[in-house]
């Protein structure tokens, strides 16, 4: 991964369970460090996971006030939520801390069902 947010793993409760963190630039920024990129294999012993995946503009995210959305507002909205509507409720809540305003960066969120 490079350049974006940690992919978030998420059991079936609603709490996040492991942090996969990006260790990379984003690709096409450095030319020198194109040799350099590793893979990592993933493995979730969780049973009914899921994996959330998003862009940065969902944690820099500020509201009217100047706070940024971050990790806490995305895990908070995510605590105890039915796996079902669980992107519902965070694209609810960050509408919410956005107050109607728009965002300054792209938001995008995927979130994948693991198989259990």
């Amino acid at each position: 991964m490079g350049g974006v947010p940690d992919i978030l793993e998420i059991d079936a409760l609603g709490q996040v369970v492991h942090r996969y963190p990006s260790n990379h630039l984003s690709l096409g920024v450095d030319s020198l460090v194109a040799g350099a990129i590793s893979i990592t294999e993933l493995h979730w012993p969780q049973m009914g996971g899921q994996l959330l995946l998003s862009s940065d503009g969902v944690i820099e995210a500020v509201s009217d006030d100047g706070r940024t959305f971050g990790y806490e507002g995305v895990i908070g909205a995510l605590a105890g939520s039915h796996p079902r509507e669980r992107l519902a409720v965070l694209q609810q809540a960050l509408r919410r801390h956005l107050d109607a305003q728009a965002g300054h960066d792209d938001i995008s969120m995927l979130l994948l069902d693991l198989p259990g």
